[in-house]
């Protein structure tokens, strides 16, 4: 055999078992996102309000089940409104099969604070972009816009 044909055949073999690795991980993440939905959680936030009103600092946590053996994770791109006015905009990455704690703080107006001051409920919105990212590569052409998210806060 030459050594052009030999290289050809080794590189071949090479790509074909890489393409047959990523199948394999593909089809388990499939088989494991459809069996294990309910693995998909995010914890009651706790709130923590500021002194003045004016701000409150948000914890949760995420916890996602582990899908295949590659790694894998989701950029999410949330955006929180308080009618058409954004009260923070951030992005985080959350690693498959782990659980990651997600803080964010919200700074309100005078008119919101003073809600807050007075016990009456807040109305937000949250907007989510989710990106897969696998082998660190960021898949933006299959990001998806989740459904908006409408929370009443009561303090």
């Amino acid at each position: 055999m030459g050594k052009k044909l030999t290289t050809f055949l080794i590189i071949f073999f090479l790509l074909l078992a890489v393409a047959g690795v990523i199948g394999v991980d593909v089809y388990l993440s499939y088989k494991t996102i459809n069996e294990n939905a309910d693995q998909f959680t995010v914890s009651a936030p706790l709130f923590d309000v500021g002194a003045d009103n004016k701000t409150i600092d948000v914890t949760t946590e995420i916890t996602t089940p582990k899908l295949g053996f590659l790694p894998k994770s989701v950029k999410l791109n949330i955006t929180i409104l308080n009618g058409t006015e954004i009260l923070n905009a951030f992005e985080e990455e959350i690693k498959f099969g782990v659980t990651s704690e997600l803080n964010f703080t919200l700074i309100f107006d005078d008119q919101v604070a003073e809600k807050i001051a007075l016990g009456q409920t807040i109305t937000l919105t949250i907007r989510i972009v989710a990106t897969p990212v696998f082998l660190g590569i960021t898949l933006k052409f299959i990001a998806l816009d989740l459904d908006d998210q409408v929370i009443n806060i009561h303090l």
